[in-house]
């Protein structure tokens, strides 16, 4: 975005201020046993969509690994947060293809959201598979790095290049469940590796995203216009 701006305005200084990971609103935390029985939680593994349901984000993409993973009786639960033009449609979705490790949750509030991640191990940021998308910036991909999950992301873009650079998570083709199960199945069987990877999402919301330190960069940008 910020290399486009410059293209358009040569002459203009373009400064560029990231989303903001809020960590301290979001943390790292042990999954509540209440929380898990208040979001039906059946399996060990729970991964999550936060975010609108709407023809950019092209939802089918989860169901279909969803299937997948139900077809090879994978130990996960998927959970499906948000509204959007296609929350029935995806609801219908679900209901033919009789996905019953798949829920389908309405639109939460913030809070609502941290309640969910607590029982969360992974979240998967959706999108279509459109060049255009791989430029956009999700506000979902930052409160996962801040509450330290495993960062799953489909589009070709600078969030793949994230999540690989600081192994936080991983990038996965969205017309390929088959490779999502099997990129995902080291998270299943070692602790120890799923461990790491929201260790590592935690301190990368940390050192670049934390709100903090985008305020502060903010106020350098508009000082220097004074």
């Amino acid at each position: 975005m910020c290399e486009w701006i410059k293209k358009v305005v040569p002459e203009k200084e373009v400064y560029t201020i990231p989303n903001m990971a809020d960590c301290e609103f979001f943390s790292k935390e042990q999954k509540d046993p209440k929380l898990m029985s208040f979001y039906h939680v059946r399996q060990p593994f729970v991964i999550t969509y936060f975010g609108s349901i709407g023809q950019t984000n092209h939802l089918e993409f989860l169901l279909d690994i969803a299937a997948l993973a139900k077809q090879d009786a994978l130990p996960i639960d998927f959970k499906i947060v948000g509204q959007g033009s296609r929350y029935s449609a995806i609801k219908n979705l679900i209901n033919q293809r009789q996905l019953h490790n798949v829920e389908l949750i309405g639109h939460q509030n913030k809070e609502g959201v941290r309640r969910i991640l607590n029982v969360t191990d992974a979240t998967y940021v959706c999108f279509n598979d459109l060049p255009v998308l791989g430029t956009n910036s999700p506000n979902k991909l930052f409160d996962s790095l801040a509450a330290g999950k495993l960062t799953i992301v489909n589009t070709p873009g600078w969030t793949k290049e994230l999540v690989e650079k600081y192994q936080c998570g991983f990038y996965t083709d969205p017309h390929q469940p088959e490779a999502f199960i099997e990129q995902l199945k080291p998270f299943l069987d070692q602790q120890e590796s799923l461990d790491t990877v929201k260790q590592n999402a935690r301190a990368i919301a940390e050192k670049l995203y934390a709100k903090k330190l985008q305020i502060v960069k903010l106020a350098q940008v508009l000082d220097d216009q004074q």
